[in-house]
């Protein structure tokens, strides 16, 4: 199966798909830097860069998706504005953004759709035609016509075999069945992935290859290194990290 990114940034999110028979041919990104190295790592893969909000841009990237007879539609729009890590605003425009992966879709129909963004997008709201309308209206509003079963799941890397708790939203779109989430895997911990490697104090290096221990400063070190096992330094009630004023930062 052939298929199309959008929003491809540097090709992380379709690492694996190689492993299921899909094999993306077109890509866009809007950060020359990033298509650079996208390319670099995808040689067959045709890079587009440019702004897919730009007629021209858009206009090319489903030409050579139908070209290609793309089958496939993976896209990982900007979460900026429903990020906890961000200002979490409703009306930040990227949030709109994520009408060009519909209007890619409703263009090119291919039988499987995966969206993906952080899981406050089931709960934000993007403004179409005047109105507010929420982001899983609006994609059911556009797709379901054409034959979409829409199936928005949350997913937490944790459960499938990577050591790091981080969720996101995806959208499990699909013409021929309502696509599901795999069976959850056993969990494995970042001891489990890193404990054959030596140790390293600040600043260190080993023989393994990319093994290395970025340089901290003494306060660093100091609640680094008296952090229990399976805990934050956020939970350290005597080395713990602080503001400037001495004050205890706040978990999130």
């Amino acid at each position: 199966m052939k298929g199309v990114s959008l929003f491809a940034n540097v090709g992380i999110a379709e690492t694996y798909i190689k492993q299921h028979k899909i094999e993306i041919v077109v890509a866009n990104e809007l950060l020359d830097n990033r298509a650079k190295f996208y390319q670099e790592m995808h040689k067959k893969c045709e890079m587009i860069q440019g702004d897919i909000t730009n007629d021209d841009v858009f206009s090319r990237v489903l030409s050579s998706a139908k070209k290609h007879k793309c089958d496939f539609l993976i896209a990982t729009p900007p979460c900026q504005g429903m990020s906890i890590a961000g200002r979490m605003q409703e009306d930040d425009p990227r949030n709109s953004l994520i009408k060009y992966v519909i209007k890619l879709a409703c263009e090119l129909q291919p039988t499987n759709i995966l969206i993906e963004n952080v899981p406050k997008v089931l709960k934000t709201y993007l403004i179409h035609n005047g109105t507010q309308i929420k982001i899983t209206d609006y994609i059911k509003n556009e797709l379901e016509p054409l034959g979409y079963i829409i199936n928005p799941v949350v997913v937490d890397a944790s459960d499938y075999a990577t050591p790091q708790s981080r969720k996101r939203a995806i959208y499990l779109i699909s013409k021929v069945h309502k696509w599901e989430l795999p069976p959850k895997q056993e969990k494995i911990t970042v001891r489990d992935m890193i404990e054959y490697l030596p140790s390293l104090e600040s600043g260190e290096a080993s023989p393994v290859k990319f093994h290395r221990a970025k340089v901290h400063n003494d306060r660093h070190i100091s609640f680094l290194k008296k952090t229990p096992t399976g805990k934050t330094a956020l939970h350290n009630k005597i080395h713990y990290p602080k503001k400037v004023d001495g004050t205890r930062i706040k978990r999130l």
